[in-house]
């Protein structure tokens, strides 16, 4: 993505191999020293005190040697930060910088963009945490639509476990697919979750109201052939969903009018069709 001026870093990295070499032929004749002096030892030519002082010059070359090398990859490392490259494919969104400005450690550079692997992160409540597990199953939809054909393929990667105090939410992080979809873009998610309560629901479409404020829904009753419209008050529960619980006035195995509820009177028979 851009290249650093590194001309007095590779000065430096010179200095410090030129320094690597010169310990290195400090430490070689360190060693041939000792080596001669050991091998006079037995013919007692040579004081014991001037063989452990070799010794000394030997290790204290050793150690030079290695703060040398220390040094040359330090100068390496710092060369190879000169350059900066991208960690993942995608578009430089923003520039920050200019050709010829100083840098220091920290700076931003640029902005970029990834459209490989997009993430989405939802605020769910709290509520909902104790039942939540990367198996949960997600819809996701661009926000404005609600329909099946556009929904987007998703799946939950992490669930932070850090509570907002403010709001009573905690964060989902999904991974979505990427291909309909661009970074920044809003989006929208139903989480699939079996509650240890199940309750019915029904579309949003298939309530209505009466001038007393009650919810009603009209009721299919019958067998296929001869089947009765038959209205029911019904109790829901709170929210925005498009998918309605209905916390009273619902049984197992009700079959509910969605389309075609409006102009329905009690006792009308009801045909089905495609």
């Amino acid at each position: 993505m851009i290249e650093l001026d590194a001309e007095l870093t590779r000065l430096e990295l010179q200095r410090s191999r030129a320094d690597y070499q010169q310990q290195q032929a400090t430490l070689e004749d360190a060693r041939r020293r000792l080596q001669e002096a050991n091998s006079l030892v037995a013919k007692r030519s040579i004081a014991a005190s001037e063989v452990r002082s070799l010794e000394s010059e030997v290790q204290v070359a050793t150690s030079g040697l290695a703060s040398s090398q220390a040094d040359v990859a330090r100068q390496q490392a710092l060369l190879k930060r000169h350059t900066l490259r991208a960690p993942f494919s995608g578009v430089i969104s923003a520039k920050l910088t200019e050709v010829g400005e100083w840098l220091t450690p920290g700076t931003t550079v640029f902005e970029l963009v990834g459209s490989d692997d997009l993430h989405a992160d939802f605020a769910v409540p709290q509520q909902y945490f104790p039942q939540l597990s990367l198996d949960t199953g997600l819809e996701v939809w661009l926000e404005k639509e609600d329909d099946s054909e556009s929904s987007i393929a998703a799946s939950i990667t992490a669930i932070v476990p850090v509570n907002d105090p403010t709001a009573r939410t905690f964060t989902v992080r999904a991974s979505v697919d990427g291909k309909s979809l661009t970074p920044g873009m809003a989006i929208n998610g139903r989480l699939q979750m079996r509650s240890a309560n199940t309750r019915p629901s029904v579309p949003r479409d298939a309530l209505l109201r009466d001038s007393q404020g009650n919810v009603t829904v009209w009721i299919a009753e019958g067998d296929d052939k001869n089947l009765v419209a038959r209205r029911k008050v019904v109790k829901i529960a709170s929210g925005q969903s498009q998918q309605v619980t209905i916390v009273e006035g619902l049984n197992r195995g009700d079959r509910v009018v969605i389309r075609g509820n409006e102009s329905l009177r009690d006792g009308d028979k009801i045909r089905v069709v495609d």
